[in-house]
């Protein structure tokens, strides 16, 4: 079964970090090192946004053989997470970049990273959709992120499911959009009881579901340990939920999310 945590490479510096979480996971996650806005703040040439992809992320994983990746993110459709230099240009331009974006991070990483979360969080702002006049741009993404490498599995990584069972890879799907498996990010206070309710509505779509990003903050420890494995267990008995990735575990290095929704002390 795939376990997985989201990880950074500065926080290797700390004592046992790295053997815990080579003893305890087989998938990571790089919380930051893919990211468009991250590896380019202001428009730069290729060779350099690899340096700074390689030297965040190559310890992580490409050296550990028992370590699959997920590829985080290749692009987020909310605006404050779109880069000011791309913000500004026109329709045209906007898809052009998008492409190119695409084509150099996938071919680069093609056989060592696994799975492409395509677009993050696409409901509920779309501004790719928004800027471009283009309903179906998204879906386009996943058509040119499928023939850059046919072999990786393409995600929507999507936000709040579980609360309010919204998803737009229905869509994806009637329109044969390559989309290979279903990302619910799980960001939750408390599992509901309708959770498991949730999961059959999304499966039904008929492809395999990740946990792509869980963590449960309550601040007693005792109780969030036993919700966390409430939570856990609900997931992994889910005859469609083939992964399950934790956002972050370690209380004194989660900087990815509340203090109170650590594993690790």
């Amino acid at each position: 079964f795939a376990f997985g945590s989201a990880m950074q490479a500065s926080y290797l510096k700390y004592a046992g970090y790295e053997d815990y979480f080579y003893s305890l996971f087989n998938w990571a996650t790089p919380v930051n090192s893919l990211k468009w806005r991250i590896t380019e703040k202001t428009k730069v040439s290729i060779s350099f946004v690899y340096r700074n992809i390689m030297v965040s992320i190559h310890r992580i994983c490409f050296e550990k053989r028992t370590i699959s990746i997920r590829g985080h993110c290749i692009s987020w459709d909310k605006e404050e997470k779109i880069m000011d230099w791309l913000s500004g240009l026109s329709p045209s331009e906007i898809m052009q970049n998008v492409k190119r974006r695409i084509h150099y991070i996938i071919e680069r990483f093609s056989g060592k990273v696994h799975h492409w979360d395509v677009n993050n969080e696409i409901i509920p702002q779309q501004w790719y959709e928004k800027n471009t006049g283009n309903p179906q741009f998204t879906q386009s993404m996943m058509r040119t992120a499928h023939l850059a490498d046919p072999n990786a599995t393409l995600f929507l990584n999507e936000y709040n499911i579980l609360n309010n069972g919204r998803t737009s890879s229905g869509a994806f799907l009637s329109n044969g959009v390559p989309l290979g498996a279903l990302g619910i990010q799980s960001h939750i206070g408390l599992p509901g009881s309708f959770f498991d309710r949730r999961l059959d509505k999304t499966a039904s779509l008929g492809l395999p579901i990740w946990i792509t990003e869980f963590n449960l903050e309550w601040e007693d420890v005792n109780e969030r340990a036993a919700k966390v494995e409430d939570a856990l267990r609900l997931f992994f008995s889910h005859p469609a939920v083939e992964g399950i990735v934790l956002w972050g575990f370690w209380n004194e290095t989660n900087r990815l999310g509340p203090r109170n929704a650590s594993l690790v002390d």
